[in-house]
């Protein structure tokens, strides 16, 4: 079951209730290290800080700030989750001097897009799937295709280098082992309601093997656990901040055995990892990265 709130982005404001302020705390891919030059995930993956206006009965005109991973899949195009441009949060406030939650909307202001080997550029707000629903289950939880398309101003810079994604009639999750790989690695120092915000500093790809279980939902599932939420702590798992980054398959060893993308990372929960299998939506990311250059030529 897909949740409001669990999602795998980060939020920089909405960490750290009860946490000490300016406490240096390291969220990574659970069991991983770090991508090798030349590996895929090295070549193709992104991190995407996101910058948003926030409205609430206790705030107006803040900035709420997350981050998210995503994978270059055209020169001038990110794929990434569609929930990290959400249109409500949990808010973390200070009242009376104590740390309180309050529902608040959510609007896309800025969206910085970070690339391997250095370089980053403003970009547009993602573009949802347009089956993807924040709050269309039930509990207000997200169904539909948890897929957004960024598109860049112009190239990304190299090394960068776009992932193929391959298309619905490729294989997939069929081999012994996923790789997925996301910036979880970035260091939070968090925040407190009631004291300086939170900040992100030395971001770090990451990547991990891990053994697919099976469609769970309409998600893919990996991971030490069933999926249903009964992980083992500690267990090889993508962490906050990994959302959207991609998903290979690889072989026993890890090793990845075709570079096409399969996959992005969605949710964690309970020490299992939830994938949204790209291959079905290949058409659709190609069809939206072409109307998005129409709508917004360069200029």
């Amino acid at each position: 079951m897909r949740r409001t709130t669990a999602f795998s982005c980060v939020a920089l404001l909405s960490l750290a209730a009860g946490a000490a302020s300016g406490n240096p705390v390291p969220f990574s891919i659970l069991g991983g290290v770090a991508a090798a030059a030349g590996d895929p995930p090295a070549l193709s993956t992104v991190w995407l800080l996101v910058e948003s206006r926030v409205t609430s009965r206790l705030a107006h005109g803040e900035t709420w700030t997350s981050y998210c991973s995503g994978v270059l899949v055209a020169r001038d195009a990110v794929l990434t989750a569609a929930h990290c441009f959400p249109t409500e949060v949990l808010m973390p406030r200070c009242v009376n001097g104590s740390p309180e939650t309050w529902q608040a909307t959510v609007e896309t202001r800025r969206v910085t897009v970070n690339f391997p080997g250095g370089g980053a550029m403003l970009a547009m707000p993602g573009e949802p799937h347009p089956r993807y629903a924040e709050f269309g289950g039930p509990m207000r939880t997200p169904t539909g295709p948890d897929l957004a398309v960024v598109l860049l101003p112009r190239d990304a810079p190299a090394p960068a280098v776009p992932a193929a994604l391959a298309g619905s009639d490729a294989p997939g999750f069929a081999d012994p082992k996923v790789v997925i790989a996301g910036y979880g690695g970035t260091r939070i120092e968090r925040g407190s309601p009631c004291g300086p915000p939170g900040r992100a500093t030395d971001p770090q790809l990451r990547r991990v093997a891990l053994t697919p279980r099976g469609p769970i939902a309409g998600l893919q599932c990996a991971g030490n656990a069933a999926c249903d939420g009964s992980g083992r702590n500690g267990a090889p798992s993508a962490w906050h901040g990994d959302s959207g980054g991609p998903v290979y398959d690889a072989d026993a060893r890890g090793v990845i055995t075709r570079p096409q993308v399969v996959g992005v990372i969605t949710e964690v929960a309970g020490g299992a990892t939830y994938l949204t299998d790209t291959r079905p939506f290949a058409g659709w990311v190609a069809d939206t990265v072409a109307s998005l250059r129409q709508d917004h030529p360069r200029r």
